[in-house]
């Protein structure tokens, strides 16, 4: 996984440098859901798009070198989600959602983004990929493609058409919802049995008893990961027990010392 210790795609707050947000209507929670986590999706894609396109090339290591040097064009692309979240949230809206204010936000948005996506690469690629001969390379451009697509098809069905849906009041249609996500493990599946064949196997990407059972494997992995990540950028906010306060506090319960009846006493 590639570290994230570069500064240079740290949201303009997080370095001082930010002024306050133009005027807008007050977002609201499923607004700021919706934004944030659509850019979360956006951010995915590209991020793993870009990588992609440097490993299809024949100077791929120069070419990934440079995506990935300080200030270059992954940490563009990681600062590109900063302006569109601030646009759809607020203090109040970024909250609801479990953030702590829309500073965090515009901050976890991207490091998510970055993490997840350095993952889903993992899975995508053989670890040596100069190693690879003429029909393995055909393999690993197809097989990175159909990752690619069943990820995203995975973070829209689970994020923007579930958890931010029922968010904003609308309906999860859960049913729908696997099924979908199982049309396009089953088109991936199709296309890279199709593509590869045996080359498969020279990826080293999964194990199993049988071709077949092979690539299933390997693409269970990218539903399961990318099922995360849409729980990650449209936080669902319903997994369980949260620190939130309900209408009925329990617990310790700060004195009330102050009388306001008696705000001018003096010492005799």
């Amino acid at each position: 996984m590639r570290p994230r210790t570069s500064l240079a795609w740290l949201p303009l707050a997080a370095l001082g440098l930010s002024g306050p947000p133009p005027a807008h209507a007050a977002p609201s929670a499923a607004g700021c859901l919706r934004g944030a986590g659509d850019e979360g999706a956006r951010c995915l894609a590209d991020y793993t798009a870009a990588v992609g396109r440097c490993r299809a090339r024949v100077d791929a290591a120069a070419c990934e070198d440079a995506l990935r040097e300080e200030g270059g064009a992954l940490d563009e692309l990681l600062a590109r989600s900063e302006v569109p979240i601030r646009r759809r949230c607020d203090e109040a809206s970024a909250d609801a959602l479990g953030y702590l204010g829309v500073d965090d936000a515009v901050l976890q948005i991207p490091q998510a983004c970055g993490d997840f996506a350095e993952d889903q690469l993992e899975l995508a690629y053989a670890d040596d990929l100069a190693a690879l001969g003429p029909d393995a390379r055909a393999c690993q451009s197809e097989v990175a493609a159909r990752v690619r697509a069943l990820a995203g098809a995975v973070v829209k069905s689970f994020g923007a058409k579930c958890y931010a849906r029922a968010y904003a009041g609308g309906r999860c249609d859960r049913a729908k919802r696997y099924s979908a996500v199982a049309r396009a493990r089953s088109k991936a599946a199709s296309r890279i049995l199709a593509r590869c064949g045996a080359a498969f196997d020279s990826l080293g990407l999964a194990s199993g008893p049988s071709l077949e059972a092979r690539i299933d494997a390997a693409l269970e992995r990218v539903v399961v990961h990318s099922r995360h990540y849409a729980q990650q950028v449209y936080p669902p906010n319903d997994l369980g027990p949260t620190a939130a306060f309900g209408p009925h506090p329990v617990g310790v319960r700060t004195l009330e010392l102050e009388d306001p009846a008696r705000s001018h006493l003096t010492l005799a």
